[in-house]
């Protein structure tokens, strides 16, 4: 790892200057900042979390590959810029992001992308020595909290076996894969991973295929997050967690993990010509028609194909002026806007006022990409209005682990944040589950309440008897060891 963060150091030192690389930083840096007040968000933390959100990608390519299959130059860069896991079906696994500024410099004209590429090559080349095939449940969050390290503003990590323990033991969800679970503050995915695993395993011993099998999960559970690392680990350790239904034959499907503060609100109001909208201060105060906010495969869609639209306006500048550039890919992009799209999934167009919204949205980000800004705040826009289509989903289960720690740590403003939560998505019949981490190393309490139970009235202490494991190991290795005791 010393090795790749000082290529990367290098690199940044080269293009820290340029508009594409300080854009993904200060993006970066203002996400950090808000989800963690505390947290060191400076350029050495910037490199560790690039150098983990491409060790994450490589990993998911492995992981869908049969062991030992190399890799050449080619598909090595549709993993880098998310072409891949396109082809693949996973519309939104992968794309540019805060993370990949070392492998776009070329394209912005202002230095060669070689030594990124090559760094690239070298980590997968160290990947392809292992076995990742059986997606090892808790590695990636492990590698997540090294990095990140443990016992700073972040707090002590819960180990997977506790995650593990409430999902299955105290929410059974082996029992009942069927329920739908949010977790809104999910961190590298522990819980979500857990969920996956479980609902996965269960369903298909209920006999249901594969296919249906994937679709089920993937529309019941989901996640949130504010930190942008924490989202690339935790769509992976999603990803992983499907286990052999994610290497199927796909259609376009979604892997429901959002970079969105779970609180944040948007802003409706009529746009011009009566069209409901929404604007989020996550993404800049950026429109959207509700439309298009409410769908999430919509919103990948529509969005996913303005890079298109995006270089072409670049291209045009050779013999345009930039306003003149801009009309003309927007001319176009309206058009496959407001056009049927036969054997997709969103075959309906938008409505003549709703595609108005999208271009206002869409000329300010294409601006921005022709003045050096990159993608960054496309991927912003992609990811903001998730609490406004989950808030309208409900679930059945609203979940965290570890919300601000234990009460007894003084974390109030994060159990706060928990319980607004629980009113802007739990269904009126749902419960609410966390896991709390006591002082001691080796204590933690589980709480789990349905509505009209008092709060804690189901909650259990989890005392690990002896030291703590080495590694992550899971509930069903770790519960000859635990004394569960009635909170």
């Amino acid at each position: 790892m010393e090795k790749a963060l000082g290529r990367l150091s290098g690199i940044y030192r080269q293009s820290s200057a340029s508009p594409p690389v300080a854009a993904c930083y200060n993006h970066w840096r203002r996400y950090r900042e808000a989800v963690r007040t505390q947290a060191a968000s400076g350029t050495s933390v910037f490199l560790r979390h690039t150098y983990l959100a491409l060790l994450v990608r490589l990993a998911a390519r492995h992981f869908l590959e049969p062991p030992g299959r190399s890799i050449d130059v080619g598909e090595l860069w549709q993993v880098v810029n998310g072409d891949y896991f396109l082809k693949r079906g996973l519309e939104n696994f992968a794309g540019e992001d805060f993370f990949t500024w070392p492998y776009f410099r070329r394209s912005h004209g202002f230095a060669d992308d070689a030594d990124a590429m090559e760094l690239a090559r070298q980590m997968s080349a160290v990947l392809a020595g292992f076995d990742l095939s059986d997606g090892p449940l808790g590695l990636l969050s492990s590698l997540y909290h090294r990095i990140e390290g443990e016992g700073d503003a972040l707090g002590r990590p819960v180990p997977r076996w506790v995650v593990e323990y409430l999902v299955d033991v105290g929410l059974g969800l082996p029992e009942h894969p069927e329920l739908s679970v949010l977790d809104p503050s999910c961190g590298p995915g522990t819980l979500l991973g857990a969920a996956v695993d479980s609902a996965v395993r269960a369903t298909m011993g209920q006999g249901s295929d594969e296919f249906d099998t994937l679709l089920l999960v993937t529309g019941r559970i989901a996640g949130m997050t504010a930190d942008p690392l924490e989202a690339a680990v935790a769509r992976t350790n999603y990803l992983l967690a499907l286990g052999d239904l994610a290497r199927l034959p796909l259609p376009p499907i979604l892997v429901p993990v959002y970079l969105a503060d779970a609180t944040a609100t948007p802003v409706s109001e009529d746009h011009a010509g009566g069209v409901p909208a929404h604007r989020f201060p996550q993404a800049y105060d950026l429109p959207l028609p509700d439309r298009v906010a409410g769908d999430p495969m919509m919103l990948e869609w529509l969005f996913g194909r303005l890079p298109n639209y995006m270089r072409g306006a670049a291209a045009r500048l050779r013999a345009q002026p930039e306003e003149d550039a801009i009309q003309e890919v927007l001319n176009a992009y309206y058009n496959y806007l407001t056009s049927p799209k036969a054997r997709t999934p969103i075959p309906e167009p938008l409505t003549p006022a709703a595609a108005d919204v999208m271009i206002d949205t869409a000329r300010q980000l294409v601006r921005g990409y022709l003045h050096g800004e990159g993608q960054a705040r496309l991927h912003l826009i992609k990811n903001a209005p998730a609490p406004l289509f989950l808030a309208r989903r409900g679930f059945e289960v609203v979940a965290s682990c570890d919300p601000g720690a234990s009460p007894a740590t003084g974390h109030e403003a994060d159990v706060d944040l928990f319980d607004e939560c629980l009113k802007l998505y739990l269904n009126p019949t749902g419960r609410s589950a966390a896991v709390f981490a006591a002082n001691a190393p080796t204590e933690f309490t589980c709480s789990i309440t349905g509505a009209g139970d008092a709060p804690g009235s189901n909650s259990v202490r989890l005392m690990l008897r002896g030291t703590p494991p080495s590694g992550d190991p899971g509930w069903e290795e770790m519960k000859d060891r635990v004394e569960v005791i009635a909170a």
